[in-house]
């Protein structure tokens, strides 16, 4: 299936005016990416069509008045509660394309070993059809 690619929370424009897509590990690679910047809408009245879907690792109230413990432990079970979620939506579609369905992710949270107000995030994603996926992001505390 093909999505509208984005860059920096704007869509992608080709040279010929029409917007970007993009299918297979790269869609992967984008829907985690929105993943992990969007905020859950826990509103009583959620005005999108998936409220549940985001953590927001971008937004720094999540983590303040935390040690660096409780941030990395807090990382990582948002990631973990996310990519669950992520999985569910998947196996919900019963026409989703091998090279979009996640067999398995894996991840690793750490602190960065120069700067020590940066925690890292590692993440692979390994596709039914065998591809593989890595991203990294990073938190400044």
């Amino acid at each position: 299936m093909r999505a509208l690619d984005f860059l920096k929370g704007d869509f992608v424009l080709k040279s010929n005016g029409r917007y970007s897509t993009v299918s297979g590990a790269q869609k992967v690679k984008r829907d985690i990416i929105k993943l992990f910047v969007t905020n859950i809408d826990d509103s009583v009245n959620p005005t999108r069509y998936n409220p549940k879907y985001g953590i927001a690792l971008s937004d720094k109230k999540n983590f303040s008045n935390m040690s660096k413990t409780e941030v990395i432990d807090k990382i990582k079970a948002l990631i973990k509660s996310s990519l669950e979620y992520y999985v569910s939506i998947q196996k919900a579609q019963s026409n989703a394309p091998y090279d979009e369905v996640v067999q398995y992710f894996d991840y690793i949270v750490y602190e960065d070993a120069k700067v020590k107000t940066l925690i890292n995030a590692n993440v692979s994603a390994q596709m039914v059809s065998g591809e593989t996926l890595d991203l990294k992001f990073y938190q400044t505390i």
